[in-house]
């Protein structure tokens, strides 16, 4: 019971705070989003989305504004319920899909709030790039993507 707990740990926060009524999820118009694109991608992929991807989005015509999480996140609130706002307050929602997304619980579970969003609200807002072929085992929640 603890090892799993433990595992789903962040599936557990959100849904406190789904629970908790912090977080109230209203329909948006678009004129309220904050950002364009929330981009949810691996550690491993740093380099190529901050020095290739983000230049291509931020700086070419049409301008977006992009929510990345080591830029954009609030200092002082948690990473679990800054991820959440940020989705909660942007267009779409980009999944950068390599080896090393598919083994992040934090990408992972961007999904999951990202998912949970999409249903939510009936928006039509993931996008998925592939940058690699997947090697290591799929996870289900994200399989069906693919």
């Amino acid at each position: 019971f603890v090892v799993g707990t433990y595992r789903k740990r962040f599936f557990i926060s959100f849904w406190l705070m789904r629970q908790r009524k912090k977080y109230k999820y209203k329909v948006k118009k678009d004129s309220s989003f904050i950002f364009d694109v929330f981009i949810s991608y691996s550690q491993e992929d740093h380099d190529w989305v901050t020095k290739i991807l983000l230049p291509e989005l931020e700086e070419k015509e049409p301008k977006l504004k992009i929510c990345i999480h080591e830029r954009d996140f609030r200092v002082g609130v948690t990473v679990t319920e800054n991820i959440v706002e940020c989705i909660d307050r942007s267009q779409k929602f980009l999944m950068i899909l390599s080896n090393g997304f598919i083994q992040s619980q934090w990408c992972l579970f961007e999904t999951h709030v990202a998912q949970h969003q999409l249903l939510e609200h009936g928006r039509e807002s993931m996008l998925l790039v592939m940058k690699e072929n997947i090697s290591v085992k799929k996870n289900r929640s994200i399989s069906y993507l693919l």
